[in-house]
C-alpha cells in the first residue's frame, strides 16, 4: 500500500477505479484508508462474498456466509465469515463507492448482496478490441493452423479451460458424441490448455493450440471456428464468447449469467438449456448447419461494435466518473 499511497498522493485523482484486486494487488484493510471516490468494477463474486470468486449453488452471500462449501465447512464462524466480516468493516468506512457488474447477472448479485446492498449499482460490461478481433476469411485461418478447410471447426477455450469445472468442458464432450455430423466432418480445436498427458478417450479428433499468447494466434483462432461453444454454468460476462463475435463467429452458450447479454437467441447464436447437454448439442449442428450462417456472423459483429467497442463502454465510464465527481474533468488511477 506504501507504493499506491505514494501514487496517490503524487497523482492527486478524482477516482480511484478498482478492477480485479486480488492476489497482493490491495489488501482488504488498506482499501480502508482510500478517501478518493471510488469505482469498483465486479469481474467476479469476490468482492461481496467470504472468499468465493465464483458461487456454486450457494447463497450464504446473502446473510455471513460461514459453513462454506467450498472450504467443506460446517463451522458458521469460520474463513469465509472471517474475511466477509472484515470486508464489511472496510467497505464501512469508504463513503464513496460505487459498484460496476460488466453483466445484469452479477451487479444483480451485487444488489442481493449484504456486502454491497446499500451501494450503488450500474452495469457497464467489459470492452472488445474491435479492431484487433476482427473478420478474416475463414479458409485462410484453418490453413494458417494446417486445419483442412472443409472441415467444420467447433473452438472451445478460456483460461484453464480443461482443469476449471465451471468452463463446461466435459459437458462439451459429451454433447459431441451426440452430433448428427460424422466425426471426421468436425474438429474440435481447444486453446488456453496444452494437450492432456492421458489423451481423451473420445471418437473425434481434438487438436490443442496451447496457451495463445498474443491476439493475432486468438483472432486466427477464432476466425477458424465455425462455431465457438462456451457451456460455463458462470460467467461473469463472457470474454472469449465477445471476441469470438467480433471476429464474425457465431456462439453456443448455456442461456445464464453474463452470457446471457451477449449471446442474443438465433440472432448471433444460441442459448442452449442451462444443464440441458441435448440442447446443447441442438444449438450446434443448428448454427454449424445453418443456411443464413453469413447473416449470424454479420449479427454477431454488429452486436459487438454497437455494445461493446471502446467507444460506447469509456463514454458510459466517462459519465459515471462525472457522477461520482461532480467535474466534467477528472483523473483517474
Amino acid at each position: 500500500i506504501g507504493i499506491l499511497n505514494s501514487l496517490i498522493k503524487k497523482v492527486k485523482p478524482d477516482v480511484i477505479h478498482l478492477n480485479w484486486i486480488c492476489k497482493g494487488a490491495i489488501s482488504i484493510s488498506d482499501l480502508g484508508n482510500l478517501d478518493t471516490p471510488i469505482v469498483w468494477t465486479l469481474h467476479d463474486s469476490w468482492p461481496f462474498t467470504g472468499g468465493c470468486h465464483t458461487i456454486v449453488n450457494c447463497d450464504k452471500y446473502l446473510s455471513t456466509c460461514g459453513g462454506c462449501p467450498a472450504l467443506n465447512s460446517s463451522i458458521n464462524n469460520d474463513l469465509s465469515t472471517f474475511l466477509f466480516r472484515k470486508k464489511s468493516q472496510t467497505y464501512g468506512k469508504l463513503k464513496n463507492l460505487t459498484i460496476v457488474g460488466v453483466s445484469r447477472w452479477i451487479s444483480e448479485l451485487a444488489r442481493n448482496s449484504s456486502l454491497l446492498g446499500t451501494r450503488k449499482v450500474v452495469t457497464i460490461p467489459n470492452t472488445i478490441d474491435i479492431d484487433k478481433f476482427k473478420s478474416i476469411p475463414k479458409n485462410w485461418a484453418k490453413t494458417v493452423l494446417n486445419i483442412d478447410p472443409q472441415r467444420k471447426v467447433i473452438l472451445f477455450g478460456g483460461m484453464s479451460s480443461l482443469d476449471d469445472k465451471n468452463k463446461g468442458f466435459q459437458e462439451l464432450l459429451f454433447s459431441l458424441t451426440q452430433l448428427s455430423l460424422t466425426f471426421a466432418d468436425f474438429l474440435v480445436v481447444v486453446f488456453g490448455s496444452a494437450k492432456p498427458e492421458n489423451e481423451l478417450s473420445v471418437p473425434f479428433d481434438i487438436q490443442y493450440l496451447g496457451h495463445l499468447h498474443d491476439d493475432i494466434s486468438l483472432n486466427i483462432a477464432y476466425c477458424a471456428a465455425d462455431v465457438v461453444v462456451v457451456p460455463s454454468k458462470q460467467e461473469s460476462f463472457g470474454q472469449t464468447a465477445s471476441e469470438a463475435m467480433s471476429c464474425g463467429t457465431p456462439v453456443v452458450a448455456f442461456a445464464t449469467t453474463g452470457l446471457l447479454d451477449i449471446v442474443d437467441h438465433k440472432i448471433t447464436g444460441y442459448l442452449a438449456t442451462p444443464n440441458d447437454i441435448c440442447d446443447l448439442t441442438y444449438g450446434i449442428e443448428w448454427v454449424l448447419q445453418n443456411p443464413n450462417f453469413e447473416a449470424l456472423s454479420i449479427a454477431s459483429r454488429t452486436k459487438v461494435v454497437n455494445d461493446f467497442s471502446y467507444n460506447v463502454v469509456s463514454n458510459k465510464y466517462i459519465s459515471l466518473y462525472e457522477e461520482v465527481t461532480r467535474y466534467s474533468s477528472v483523473s483517474v488511477v
